[in-house]
């Protein structure tokens, strides 16, 4: 019986445990999730992969509903008429099957129920091509459930499938999916992204669009993924440049296409944003934003949005409010939109307590990131140096060849700057002073011997780079100084208790301004078109938040974008077709797909 439990493929044997870094309740966001998708009008996604992926999280805590849902799942592939489900029945009983087998086991050992239940699951070895594609595609599809790592390891996955069935649209639209995770993840690594980073997806998608079985919704999905592409793209082109100007049209003419067409949170968000700033139009980005808000209020990516959007309009209290309900339901991005905003605001408040909290709220992989933006407050927004100096040195224990020491982007002085040069001069002119604790003394010192150890600081520029000590009015006057929490107290490193975590290295606007070449794309198309809930972090009171309605510097504009827009589901999986190597550049070939009259589609 081991030996068979062993060659099934499910939850149990894919090894989640070792890619799953969230600390966030996973069975709150799984359920959430389910709801926002059942609440979508038009074709329902295929969701009983995420409610049995709820299931596996519930088991722990409440193992009687885990086993109603993992029932309702089975009797939802049983009878379904229609769809995947329908088509790859056998594939996904055994998925089912194998996720019930695994809970009895746990409860009934190796009874007959168990037995008999093992002989409904059709061994893998004894599936047809199709049958197996199938099972790896649903695997790929549980996996991206669980964040950068599951997304990694989904694409290989996806291409396998696709080799076994290389005519299912779904598939190629889910390796689609993940490829857009995926890139979106590099690029919050700092990672420079060209072309060959979207060739594949955007030779995929172009396919797709003239795809006669493609139906409507499967139309909107591809127009959305194709602006989202080349709206990453647009990042490394020279602004207002031919190039420039062809591709920020392309993306206007697909959210053009989508807006109306969809009720998914994050495509409503994606054209809201591009309307308000590629378009220049806020009034109907606005409107956009506020339709999403009304049906999705705690909706992670859409609240994000919504902040960016009311910042930009100066509605900082909006702006404030929905960047709160973001970072409560996980929102990476949304916590230093929300830092700024308390900043500009004036909002007082325990910056010591708020990333402690930030340190125990998101997974170890944000560490170093979490580290360097305090940094960042304090070098620049209260110049604190001393603080500034214990954040430094948690970077330094934690990755001292994170890339965004050298150079990042900062929000409180809107340029790139060198934050462990920047550091460093100023704690050497810190050091000059004599208003400090022995303890804070003690710090400095530690900080620059860090800093020295790892560093060629003769190259560093030590010019003050910020105000001088004397003119610094908003000095703290403090005691003794508290080092930030972090996890894992008994795996620290030596200095002030800090962990061995790994980066999640800044999303800084780093991206190459060369002119990459552009494939031709088609020439024709079809017109008929036809969040987490648990406030971890005080809220504003609800009488100081009334107002209009938000955006921010290109740093926290393409986080959040990538945080609203990676976590888009669809039925299917993926694709191994290859981009074209055009080497024209973008107005000498022959251009975008070119688009037919809107009101003639219409």
């Amino acid at each position: 019986m081991e030996e068979l439990l062993r060659k099934l493929e499910c939850h149990f044997n894919w090894n989640i445990s070792a890619i799953n870094e969230s600390k966030l309740n996973l069975v709150e966001k799984f359920r959430d999730k389910i709801e926002e998708i059942q609440y979508l009008d038009g074709p329902s996604e295929m969701i009983w992969p995420l409610k049995l992926t709820y299931a596996f999280e519930l088991l722990a805590t409440d193992r009687d509903e885990s086993v109603q849902v993992v029932e309702d799942v089975i009797e939802e592939i049983k009878e379904a008429k229609d769809g995947l489900t329908s088509e790859y029945r056998i594939s996904y009983s055994h998925i089912a099957y194998s996720f019930k087998a695994f809970t009895l086991v746990q409860t009934q050992g190796h009874s007959a129920k168990v037995v008999d239940l093992m002989k409904r699951i059709k061994p893998i070895a004894e599936m047809t091509q199709i049958e197996r594609s199938a099972i790896l595609a649903l695997k790929a599809q549980v996996l991206r459930y669980y964040g950068p790592k599951g997304t990694y390891m989904c694409v290989p996955l996806l291409r396998q499938a696709i080799q076994l069935n290389p005519e299912e649209i779904e598939f190629k639209l889910s390796l689609v999916v993940c490829m857009n995770r995926k890139r979106h993840y590099d690029m919050s690594a700092a990672y420079k992204m060209t072309w060959s980073d979207i060739e594949e997806p955007v030779s995929i998608l172009e396919q797709l669009l003239n795809h006669p079985k493609l139906s409507s919704h499967q139309r909107v999905s591809c127009e959305y993924f194709l602006a989202m592409a080349y709206s990453d793209f647009l990042k490394t082109l020279k602004p207002y440049s031919p190039e420039h100007k062809e591709c920020k049209l392309q993306i206007l003419k697909s959210c053009d296409w989508i807006h109306d067409k969809s009720n998914h949170p994050q495509i409503m968000a994606f054209c809201a944003d591009k309307f308000f700033f590629l378009e220049n139009k806020k009034g109907k980005g606005l409107g956009v934003i506020e339709a999403a808000l009304k049906k999705f209020p705690s909706h992670v990516g859409v609240n994000t949005k919504a902040s960016i959007l009311y910042k930009t309009i100066n509605d900082l209290k909006n702006a404030a409010k929905h960047a709160q309900i973001a970072l409560d339901g996980g929102g990476f991005g949304a916590a230093w939109l929300l830092l700024q905003l308390k900043t500009e605001l004036n909002e007082p408040f325990d910056d010591d307590e708020y990333f402690n909290k930030l340190l125990l709220f998101f997974p170890k992989t944000y560490t170093t990131q979490i580290h360097l933006q305090a940094c960042l407050y304090y070098m620049q927004s209260k110049y604190d140096v001393v603080k500034t100096a214990i954040h430094m040195e948690m970077i330094l224990i934690e990755d001292p060849s994170y890339d965004s020491l050298k150079s990042c982007f900062s929000y409180y002085t809107r340029s790139i700057v060198k934050p462990l040069e920047m550091a460093y001069a100023q704690i050497v002119e810190e050091l000059k002073t004599t208003d400090h604790s022995r303890e804070d003394v003690s710090i400095l010192r530690k900080t620059k011997d860090k800093i020295e150890e790892f560093a060629d600081v003769d190259s560093f520029d030590l010019t003050p780079q910020t105000a001088s000590s004397s003119k610094r009015r908003d000095k703290p006057v403090r005691g003794k100084t508290t080092a930030p929490m972090v996890r894992g107290a008994a795996h620290r490193a030596p200095i002030r208790d800090f962990g061995k975590d790994r980066k999640a290295p800044m999303d800084g606007p780093s991206a190459s301004t060369t002119k990459s070449p552009m494939p031709s794309a088609s020439k024709t198309r079809e017109v008929a078109y036809k969040s987490e809930k648990g406030q971890i972090f005080p809220r504003r009171n609800e009488g100081t938040q009334g107002a209009p309605i938000n955006s921010t510097n290109g740093h926290n504009h393409r986080e959040a974008e990538s945080n609203s827009s990676s976590t888009f589901l669809t039925k299917g999986d993926l694709n191994t077709s290859r981009g074209t190597n055009s080497k024209e550049w973008l107005l000498r070939s022959s251009g975008f797909r070119q688009y037919p009259n809107k009101e003639a589609s219409e």
